[in-house]
């Protein structure tokens, strides 16, 4: 097989073991939630809980984003500052 299929197998299964990842992380933290709302499990506590974990995806989203650019960006620089190095 090619590098482009095989690279393409490697993250598709890279994905849908994060899917089952999630799912179960999902299955825990419902449980937690309906451990602590035991009593107001309904439509308003279902929302709670999706409004809370939207927020804390974001913000770790937002937070990885610039972990990933910071790491760009450190790459680049160091990058340059070899080729710099090989030309003197």
């Amino acid at each position: 097989m090619n590098y482009e299929v095989i690279n393409k197998v490697a993250t598709l299964v890279a994905v849908a073991f994060g899917l089952i990842v999630a799912l179960a992380w999902n299955q825990a933290v419902v449980a937690i939630f309906t451990t602590v709302l035991a009593p107001a499990m309904g439509i308003p506590a279902l929302l709670g809980y999706a409004i809370i974990i939207t927020i804390i995806g974001i913000a770790i989203t937002v937070w990885l984003g610039g972990m990933s650019e910071r790491a760009k960006s450190a790459a680049s620089s160091t990058e340059k500052a070899d080729k710099g190095q090989k030309a003197a």
